[in-house]
């Protein structure tokens, strides 16, 4: 019996993780976006589409340098340290 309700369950489990992957452009789309909104220097936006990218993509420098400006251009120079620090 407990095999029976496992089994569903682990089904279920990797069918969420499925959904959440990133599409295959989603790394593009999140990057045009954030090129957009710092070239309107809309930081909020910008900031958003960067910290996507990270969550995707944490190995990529230019992800990092890029919060570390915008967080810099929002004044939040406590934060704008933490992604240029990083090795």
């Amino acid at each position: 019996m407990k095999r029976l309700i496992v089994l569903p369950a682990l089904c279920l489990a990797g069918s969420v993780a499925l959904a959440q992957a990133p599409g295959p452009g989603a790394l593009e789309r999140y990057a045009a976006d954030g090129q957009k909104a710092l070239a309107e220097r809309r930081w909020a936006d910008a900031a958003r589409a960067y910290e996507k990218l990270r969550e995707l993509s944490p190995e990529t420098g230019e992800v990092h340098a890029q919060l570390g400006m915008i967080y810099f251009q929002q004044h939040d120079f406590p934060r704008a340290v933490r992604p240029c620090a990083r090795r």
